[in-house]
């Protein structure tokens, strides 16, 4: 069904005021505009089968599958994890006692407290046992990927009792069981909570990914401190100079 030019002129407007008010595009507005341009793309693309089908073959023209590119189960998908240890840990006062990584309840009522025993602190993306701590630079570049986060304030103290505020804990809220049991490489299994004890390779099942190809990024259910990000979060963490963050590609069976 093709949609009136005049609703999509309001969708685009609506979507314009929508990021110049927040600096953001709402993940469904997103999603809607995406089908509306891929949808003139494949009525574009048969009329031209039809039109010079007795000279061409199909396969000279570009099929919707590959049209839609990043959209489809051709879509990659890459473990973005902590390039290497960054020397920062949490004071010894501020355990908590919560994991912020999966825990969506987590009342902070000041600043976590964090210790750099190194000299510098040189990367946007810092692993800290139960917390993603992101630089400013890289919470900006996550809230464009995702709409479904909380984050919370913290503090890193300097070697030089220097102290900076630059850094948040930053929680994924996208969740996504799609751990391929079969195809993965890994070590025993809890059975409890359905988590491999140690893993080699991980393979994602594409029987899951369909329904959730609107999100760039995500966590894996079955390993929640895995941060999983699609190739087009991956070229615009890349295309920003995002530091500390290491891509393995995924297989997705």
């Amino acid at each position: 069904m093709v949609v009136p030019e005049r609703q999509l002129q309001r969708k685009y407007i609506s979507a314009l005021k929508e990021y110049q008010k927040t600096g953001k595009i709402s993940e469904e507005v997103r999603q809607a505009i995406r089908g509306d341009v891929l949808q003139a793309l494949e009525e574009l693309n048969t009329r031209l089968i039809e039109e010079d089908g007795a000279l061409y073959h199909d396969k000279d023209y570009v099929i919707l599958g590959e049209l839609k590119g990043e959209n489809t189960m051709a879509m990659k998908y890459y473990h973005a994890y902590m390039a290497r240890e960054s020397g920062v840990h949490l004071a010894d006062d501020d355990f908590w006692g919560h994991d912020f990584i999966a825990d969506t309840d987590i009342k902070a009522n000041r600043p976590v407290r964090c210790i750099l025993e190194r000299a510098k602190l040189s990367q946007d993306f810092i692993n800290v046992r139960s917390a993603f701590l992101v630089s400013s630079k890289l919470y900006e570049i996550f809230v464009k990927l995702t709409d479904n986060y909380k984050t919370y304030p913290a503090v890193i103290a300097k070697k030089d009792g220097m102290i900076t505020d630059d850094y948040r804990i930053f929680y994924i809220g996208d969740e996504i069981g799609c751990f391929n049991w079969e195809r993965s490489v890994y070590d025993g299994r809890n059975e409890e909570l359905n988590m491999p004890l140690s893993l080699r390779t991980v393979v994602l099942d594409k029987s899951k990914l369909p329904e959730y190809e609107g999100k760039n990024i995500f966590r894996l259910k079955e390993m929640d401190c895995a941060i999983i990000v699609n190739d087009y979060a991956k070229k615009m963490l890349e295309k920003a100079k995002i530091t500390g963050f290491i891509y393995e590609e995924l297989a997705v069976e």
